[in-house]
């Protein structure tokens, strides 16, 4: 039997912390991991930038080990153009998502794949999605059903 037990506490490293803003200003953060990509990244930016709108606090890229000359490339210009490029190690998409997620600072974050593009209105309908969800588990929390046909069908 153990007669004493040790606890210690070994801090994160500050790029493993979550940091995220005041739950209610329903600001959203991209988060697209990318390996080899590069193209289809360029591409799925664009769409991004063409929907922009006050909802959007930032856009995460993760380079998930790239290789590719023509990835790096494209990576160094999103990273010039002022987009977030966080480099990571190869370990695949679960992790790389998981790395920028960690990284967000919105309340909500929206995955996209480097392969993805953003439709006009996608980010108004996603943050008032997560809104409501957000409010309809805050009630039912709180020891109240919610339940509305204008939301459920």
């Amino acid at each position: 039997m153990l007669d004493k037990v040790e606890v210690r506490h070994v801090p994160s490293e500050p790029s493993l912390q979550m940091t995220h803003t005041s739950i209610g200003e329903g600001k959203v953060s991209i988060v697209i991991p990318c390996h080899n990509q590069g193209t289809k990244l360029r591409e799925a930016v664009a769409s991004i930038e063409q929907v922009r709108n006050a909802n959007l606090l930032e856009v995460i890229v993760v380079d998930d080990g790239s290789s590719d000359v023509k990835t790096r490339k494209i990576l160094d210009e999103l990273e010039q153009d002022g987009h977030y490029v966080l480099p990571e190690p190869n370990r695949g998409l679960g992790a790389a998502r998981n790395a920028g997620i960690r990284r967000a600072k919105g309340e909500f974050i929206l995955p996209l794949g480097s392969d993805n593009r953003l439709r006009d209105a996608y980010l108004n309908e996603v943050q008032e999605s997560f809104t409501l969800m957000l409010n309809i588990s805050a009630t039912e929390l709180a020891g109240r059903t919610y339940k509305s046909s204008t939301y459920c069908q």
